[in-house]
């Protein structure tokens, strides 16, 4: 009878112990997240003059854990990231029992504001104070936990202004994105679903310095340049280990955008053409409205196609589209220009207007910060037009076709002679044309270029190549 009234004492002893340890094990995430716990521990978080922020945790075992009110700020006040709430798809039994896989993460409104200061930005010196700190903390930092996760971020947007001015310069619109984040055998990836990023948002040069200039080589560098920019997302590939060989592809969209460039190679390119067409030079490039840039970044390089650009003040036929690539490291440049030749200006023959519209390719290389235009390769293209030209206009007049095969000899031999060449025919053809506009009469010097030409001519000449290529070949005294 004692036996039996002892064994149930402790009978009911135990059974206290259980429900009482159930009883804390129940309440354990409310404690975990309760504020007089939670706060001296993120307050203790700290990144040079960063601080850290957070309203209220709810932490269950079963249900959805959900953080609320996340505030990164500095010292002074100032914001560098909000998020009105962060929830899981499962409890704290969830992440006990679900090993590497910690399952979808949702994150609500997540707005980063951007702060330009001298040549740096609170949020570069934000990651190079986390950096630095975990560096400080770990002898081996390229380690990665090994996980899997989902992360579905609602309406993120993000603000960019300068610690001076009022107005930001750059307001990105909410917008949906989707993350998967996988780290195994310390390699850490990122995979960001296609999602449209930017919707018609003013062209500023902060967007070229956060990328836009490796897709748009033509807007690095300009002297000024206005519009807005579309851009899109197909999925992307991100090394968290080596961002630059991270892979994917996206389309910019431009609309309404012009730029006056200041590349001195650039810069000679139009004002060649414009001393063509008989035009002054303008340092104003205008892109085709709603023309789409597709960009790929494979190979640590981010490559273009299908920029397209005029001169529509100069000659509103003329119209150059570009394709290359940008390396991400070292800003070497590998792109080629497609512009048309005006071929009326070479002759107005029948056979050689029916030669269309050919087009010849200028090879650019050097640096995004120094381009250099390859002149060797570019001369090969010209023989060949010229060589097109001469074919075309043989049989008709012997006399101009040896005038182009010499040209088309020059072609073949010094890029600085061709160079040269093409700047002398350009200048003496329009030098020609002003003095028949202002002269009445022909002046002796014309009377014998039209006796020694087998074809009569007319005041305003239907063959400018022959004329200004015998004014190169015969200087006039």
């Amino acid at each position: 009878m004692m036996l039996q009234r002892l064994a149930q004492k402790w009978l009911w002893i135990l059974m206290t112990f259980a429900l009482c340890g159930l009883f804390f094990i129940a309440i354990l995430p409310r404690l975990l997240g309760s504020k007089w716990l939670i706060d001296p521990i993120v307050a203790r978080f700290r990144a040079d003059d960063f601080l850290l922020e957070i309203d209220s945790i709810e932490l269950r075992w079963f249900s959805p854990l959900r953080v609320l009110g996340v505030r990164m700020h500095q010292e002074d006040g100032t914001e560098l990231l909000t998020i009105r709430e962060i929830s899981t798809n499962r409890g704290l039994f969830g992440f006990l029992t679900g090993g590497r896989d910690f399952g979808r993460v949702d994150i609500y409104e997540p707005t980063v504001d951007v702060q330009l200061v001298s040549n740096e930005t609170n949020l570069g010196r934000f990651v190079k104070a986390v950096q630095g700190d975990s560096q400080a903390g770990s002898q081996v930092t390229n380690q990665r936990p090994e996980a899997k996760l989902l992360v579905a971020v609602h309406e993120f947007s993000t603000k960019v202004q300068r610690e001076d001015q009022a107005l930001p310069l750059v307001i990105v619109p909410p917008f949906d994105l989707t993350l998967r984040y996988a780290c195994e055998a310390e390699q850490a990836s990122l995979n960001v679903g296609a999602t449209q990023i930017l919707k018609e948002v003013e062209l500023t040069p902060e967007l070229l310095e956060f990328g836009l200039a490796y897709a748009v080589p033509l807007l690095a560098k300009s002297a000024w340049f206005d519009g807005k920019i579309s851009l899109a997302t197909d999925d992307l590939f991100i090394d968290l280990t080596a961002p630059q060989k991270s892979t994917g592809n996206a389309s910019i969209t431009l609309h309404q955008v012009r730029s006056g460039p200041t590349q001195p190679q650039i810069v000679k390119l139009l004002a060649l053409y414009a001393t063509m067409r008989g035009r002054e030079p303008l340092q104003e490039i205008v892109f085709v409205d709603g023309s789409v840039v597709l960009v790929g970044m494979r190979d640590e390089k981010i490559s273009h196609s299908g920029l397209n650009f005029g001169l529509p003040k100069t000659d509103p036929r003329f119209q150059i589209s570009t394709a290359g690539d940008v390396g991400i490291v070292d800003k070497k440049l590998n792109l080629a220009l497609d512009f048309p030749v005006p071929i009326e200006q070479l002759a107005r023959r029948d056979s050689v207007q029916a030669l269309g519209v050919p087009k010849i390719t200028l090879p650019i290389s050097g640096t995004l910060d120094s381009p250099e235009i390859d002149w060797l390769a570019f001369r090969g293209d010209s023989a060949i037009l010229l060589g097109q030209i001469r074919e075309a206009v043989q049989d008709e007049s012997p006399g101009v076709a040896n005038v182009i095969a010499t040209l088309e000899s020059l072609s073949n031999g010094d890029a600085d002679q061709t160079i040269a060449a093409a700047a002398d025919f350009a200048k003496q053809l329009i030098e020609r044309r002003r003095q028949r506009r202002e002269q009445s009469t022909i002046d002796n010097e014309n009377s014998e270029l039209n006796n020694s030409a087998s074809e009569t001519e007319s005041p305003e000449s239907s063959r400018p190549i022959r004329d200004a290529l015998r004014g190169i070949l015969r200087p006039r005294p």
